[in-house]
């Protein structure tokens, strides 16, 4: 028996952030309508320091450290959402509602998706020389 289900393209994309001393953005113009759930931060092994990871206060004490060579994957794990299941179930509702004389409101549930706002977390370097790091952001494929 075929799959019901379409297979979907995992789409995603690549940059680089310059790092200094200064906090930075990891991408300024990336918010929740990019729908990222999911990112890497490759710091180069030809890079000579660590860069730390958090939000717009992070300061090489307080953040994730990243260290040369090394990658780091940050992903949101996303409750199941049985929206296949969505579909079947309110008209099974209707038809019981229905028999029974009641009036059914059958609107789908609107089950929020948490994603990632990039704009809002931030690198930063114990130097003022720039540290150049690799982004690789992976949008949430089920919108």
């Amino acid at each position: 028996m075929p799959s019901a289900r379409i297979p979907i393209e995992q789409t995603f994309f690549g940059f680089t952030v310059a790092v200094t001393n200064v906090a930075v953005p990891i991408a300024p113009n990336l918010d929740v309508s990019s729908m990222i759930d999911s990112f890497f931060i490759c710091n180069f092994s030809t890079n000579a320091n660590s860069v730390f990871f958090g939000d717009q206060n992070v300061t090489i004490t307080t953040g994730i450290e990243i260290l040369t060579s090394s990658t780091i994957q940050f992903v949101i794990q996303q409750e199941r959402q049985f929206y296949e299941l969505q579909e079947p179930a309110i008209g099974a509702v209707e038809t019981i509602g229905l028999l029974g004389g009641c009036q059914v409101h059958s609107n789908p549930i609107m089950i929020p998706i948490k994603v990632w706002r990039l704009a809002n977390c931030f690198l930063i370097a114990s130097v003022a020389g720039p540290t150049n790091v690799s982004v690789l952001a992976l949008r949430n494929v089920y919108t």
